[in-house]
């Protein structure tokens, strides 16, 4: 998962893998191994847009489902404490 900050926006891509992942859980999404999708978000995690490149027909409540976990995927990576690890000397 990648993402890409453009003013108040925030926009996630998710790569094939990710939404593999996903599709393993939601086997009636619809989602195949390749396909990508895009979320925009505004920065109180409204949903603003998405894009799926996908190759076949998508279920829009799996769509839902998937932007909402992308969504809380991101806010427990920005908040997740930093590592304090200290590498031998």
């Amino acid at each position: 998962m990648r993402t890409y900050k453009q003013g108040s926006l925030l926009r996630i891509a998710m790569s094939a893998a990710d939404v593999s992942l996903f599709a393993d859980s939601w086997p009636c999404s619809g989602l195949e191994y390749g396909d990508r999708v895009v979320f925009v978000f505004e920065s109180n995690g409204d949903l603003v847009d998405y894009q799926a490149f996908t190759r076949g027909e998508i279920d829009e409540s799996a769509m839902l489902a998937m932007s909402e976990d992308c969504w809380r995927h991101y806010e427990e990576r920005k908040t997740a404490p930093t590592s304090t690890r200290s590498d031998p000397v």
